[in-house]
């Protein structure tokens, strides 16, 4: 059990990329939509998208996995529609 934790891990390093926390969330969630969309319109229902490729891959069955696994980044980005 350790009981101290070292002190690199008690620093939180500012962002980097500059901007305020507003326009940083905001860039956020633009690229939450810009995936959601690529997968949307490339591979709806698929588990995955080949990043290169653009196309679906059924490496979880075909059960949609992507979906299952994007609610709660989407639903925190405010993309609850």
């Amino acid at each position: 059990c350790v009981t101290q934790v070292a002190a690199v891990q008690l620093q939180t390093p500012a962002p980097s990329g500059g901007g305020t926390s507003a326009s940083r969330a905001a860039a956020v969630r633009e690229a939450v939509g810009h995936f959601w969309s690529g997968y949307r319109t490339a591979a709806w229902g698929a588990d995955e998208v080949q990043p290169i490729e653009g196309q679906p891959l059924l490496a979880w069955g075909g059960v949609g996995m992507m979906i299952l696994d994007s609610m709660d980044t989407l639903w925190l980005a405010g993309m609850q529609k």
